[in-house]
């Protein structure tokens, strides 16, 4: 009775109830000093080593994994697709938004071409303005005229799926179910070996994002 009463006494529930509290604590900045190993975050390592370096270091994962946006495509000819029937079931696609007046995609078009040829990966570039015959110029004069069909989205319907205010090129990839795993917007070397290393990650399934 006596042991029953010496804790039920306020200062003795006080005293419990800060030993309590105090154990709590040093639980939660335990497990917050943990580190946690994310294979998209820079730094992070996986088999192959760091994925978000050099060329691709400014890849930002997708905060929530959507599918391709619902928009129709067209060719110069005439005919026009559902973007989402032009991607392989099972695959993953890089898909790469640029424009004939826009220098840095020219750049990057043809190591994007290599790196689809290096890692087996579909590559969708569609070009956010009218189909013109400068396109296919351009395109000869970059050397990858015929390395790929030549799809347009001149509603610039794309754009305003992923988010209107932004800057060319972007290139957004797709994991084999479909789901954007993440993007990098502006012109990188896509057959660097850390770009590679990023794309041959995510194709086989070893970049959980």
């Amino acid at each position: 009775m006596r042991l029953l009463r010496t804790l039920t006494e306020p200062r003795t529930l006080l005293i419990v109830m800060m030993i309590l509290g105090g154990a709590f604590l040093a639980y939660v900045i335990l497990a917050a000093s943990v580190p946690k190993s994310r294979p998209w975050e820079e730094g992070a390592e996986t088999d192959r080593g760091p994925l978000l370096t050099g060329e691709v270091e400014g890849f930002r994962p997708a905060d929530v994994p959507r599918g391709l946006p619902p928009v129709t495509v067209t060719k110069a000819g005439g005919d026009e697709a559902e973007l989402r029937a032009l991607a392989g079931r099972g695959e993953v696609v890089v898909l790469n938004l640029w424009a004939s007046w826009c220098a840095p995609c020219l750049e990057e078009l043809p190591s994007l071409v290599a790196m689809a040829e290096r890692t087996g990966v579909t590559l969708l570039p569609i070009a956010v303005e009218r189909p013109s015959d400068a396109q296919t110029a351009l395109l000869e004069k970059a050397g990858v005229a015929g390395a790929f069909p030549l799809w347009s989205d001149p509603s610039l319907s794309l754009l305003g799926a992923f988010g209107g205010d932004l800057g060319l090129p972007l290139t957004a990839i797709y994991d084999v179910r479909g789901r954007e795993v993440g993007r990098l917007e502006g012109a990188a070397d896509w057959a660097a070996p850390e770009a590679l290393r990023l794309i041959e990650a995510i194709r086989d399934g070893e970049a959980k994002f």
